[in-house]
């Protein structure tokens, strides 16, 4: 599976017209080395986009590579592949990672995260698992279902399931990194979520306006290629 740096144009247009392919060949040749564009290139290519801090510094990046348009800079940049159903090949587009996103690619942090989580909810586990469908759902993830919250394997169960992910189910030789990728990016939105919920809950309530009566109450570049 080869995957792609891309701009969205939007659901408006067709799967075929809405994603616009970033070569990155010409990166490849300055760094003397084949990663970006080549099959099972998804590790390679969230390891160079996790070296930006967010959309805007990549674009800004790429734009002095000449590798984006002017005219698509305010547009969403996606990593793209080719997703087969029954019938149809179509594009598909999934989140690019940035630099904050690191502490969940790497298996150990992201079980120690997952660990943490768990133990102050009991229910988090469970809701997490129930995401993983089909191939991912090997032995590992059946040990880890049936793991107790208070197991002194916990922990362990976590981090084989993680490893187990990086395994493809068909072929163990070929590497699968887009089960790692599912796993980090899934818990990095459980993550947003909970400080999303933190913050609205942090945020004043709008003051109403008081009768007459009351009393108010007021409740770059050369660094980048360095990096990668």
């Amino acid at each position: 599976m080869e995957y792609s740096l891309a701009i969205d144009r939007g659901p408006y247009y067709a799967n075929k017209e809405r994603f616009i392919p970033i070569n990155l060949q010409s990166i490849d040749r300055e760094r003397n080395k084949i990663a970006l564009k080549k099959p099972d290139n998804l590790a390679a290519l969230t390891t160079f986009t996790m070296t930006f801090t967010n959309p805007k510094e990549l674009k800004a990046f790429l734009l002095a590579k000449n590798l984006l348009k002017e005219k698509y800079q305010s547009l969403d940049l996606v990593i793209i592949f080719d997703e087969k159903d029954t019938y149809k090949t179509f594009k598909k587009g999934i989140k690019v990672p940035y630099k904050c996103y690191e502490k969940y690619f790497d298996v150990s942090k992201l079980a120690k995260i997952i660990y943490q989580r768990s133990k102050r909810n009991k229910q988090f586990l469970g809701i997490y698992l129930e995401q993983f469908t089909g191939i991912l759902r090997k032995r590992e993830y059946y040990v880890l279902k049936n793991t107790n919250s208070k197991s002194p394997d916990l922990l362990k169960n976590i981090t084989d399931f993680l490893t187990s992910l990086t395994i493809h189910y068909d072929t163990p030789e070929t590497p699968y990194f887009y089960g790692l990728y599912q796993a980090a990016m899934l818990m990095a939105r459980f993550d947003e979520v909970e400080k999303e919920l933190y913050q609205t809950n942090l945020a004043p309530s709008t003051p109403t306006i008081p009768k007459p009566e009351e009393e108010p109450q007021y409740n770059i570049e050369d660094d980048q290629m360095r990096l990668f």
